[in-house]
Formats: structure tokens, C-alpha cells, sequence
């Protein structure tokens, strides 16, 4: 076990957000705390350049380019300890692309004609049209995995007044332009 100080995080920041709702903001100040809660299907290098599985574990596309299977790791939870399965990842990413969301950065999803789970673990992103950056935009703070049970309770406070997501750290608390506080996620 790590000391005590290591469990608990504060952040102070200069700049502030004002929400943590994934596809709701494209703000630094947001996709910076938005990384540390949640995970994405799949991440960036350092070189910010090449793809490398996070969420899933690999990926296949079709020779068209219109169709991406995602296959994905059997062993994530969120931060109440609920196991992740492909049906919140398609929630996630459907919710993305809901018109109703309001998401500024819809776009960048590529023309979707839909997302679906044929099983818990596997994923189908399938397009109208050929979109040769999605996976770097899946590797966005946008594209990040939620936790739907914790959306629908809070509705338009989630990421005001709480998140659940898969990330190395956990929501405590957040005073707008004051601080957040985040507990170290147990089973990262």
C-alpha cells in the first residue's frame, strides 16, 4: 500500500473547466482532468503519432475502411467497482455522436452509421464514409468511457457534481475555480 498522501490528489489549477463531461468540451482544461478519470479505446504515443491499445486490446478494420472491430480488455472497472463491457463503450460513443449532447467536437467521429456490441467485449464502429483519422480522434479525451448508470442520475450535473469512469483516478469533489480532488483509482 502507498502512504496516505499518495492515495489522495488535489489539483489547484490555474485555468479551470466548467464541466468534466467528455464530449461536452473540448477545452485543455478539461481534456487534462478528463485523462486522469477515464480511459479511450485506444491512446497516443508520445510522439503523438502512433496508435497503441488502451481500452482495447486490438482492433480490426475492413479493407472498405468503414468498419472497425474493437476488441476489448476483459478486466476494467469503473472507479464503484462496476466491471466495463462494450455496451458502455457504446453508450459512450453513441452518446458522443447524439445530436442531443451537443457535443462541439461531434464531428470528429466520422460519418457513423452505427456502434454496436455483438458481445461484451467486442465493439463495431461502422461508417458511411471512409474517416482516416479515427483512431486518433478515439484516442481524445472525448472518446473517453462512461459510466452510464452515473450519467443518467446525475443528468446535467454529470461532470459538475460527479464521473465514474475507468481511469487511473477517482472523482471526489470539484469546487469550480477553487480545486478538485481525486482519489487514486484501487483497481488501475
Amino acid at each position: 500500500a502507498l502512504p496516505a498522501a499518495a492515495q489522495e490528489m488535489t489539483i489547484i489549477r490555474l485555468l479551470d473547466s466548467n464541466h468534466y463531461d467528455p464530449p461536452r468540451t473540448a477545452a485543455l482544461a478539461g481534456s487534462e482532468v478528463i485523462f486522469m478519470l477515464a480511459d479511450t479505446l485506444v491512446a497516443l504515443d508520445e510522439d503523438m503519432k502512433t496508435i497503441h491499445p488502451l481500452l482495447a486490446t486490438s482492433w480490426d478494420v475492413s479493407d472498405d475502411a468503414l468498419t472497425y472491430t474493437f476488441h476489448l480488455r476483459d478486466d476494467v472497472s469503473f472507479c464503484d467497482g462496476k466491471k466495463m463491457t462494450a455496451d458502455d463503450v457504446v453508450y459512450s460513443l453513441n452518446r458522443w455522436n447524439d445530436p442531443e449532447t451537443k457535443s462541439p467536437v461531434r464531428w470528429r467521429m466520422g460519418d457513423v452509421k452505427s456502434i454496436t456490441a455483438p458481445d461484451a467485449t467486442t465493439v463495431v464502429y461502422e461508417l458511411n464514409a471512409p474517416h482516416s483519422e479515427l483512431l486518433y480522434q478515439l484516442a481524445q479525451s472525448f472518446g473517453s468511457v462512461i459510466d452510464k448508470e452515473t450519467v443518467e442520475e446525475l443528468g446535467d450535473d454529470f461532470g459538475v457534481t460527479g464521473f465514474n469512469g475507468t481511469g487511473p483516478f477517482c472523482w471526489e469533489s470539484w469546487a469550480p475555480r477553487d480545486k478538485m480532488v481525486m482519489t487514486r483509482h484501487e483497481a488501475y
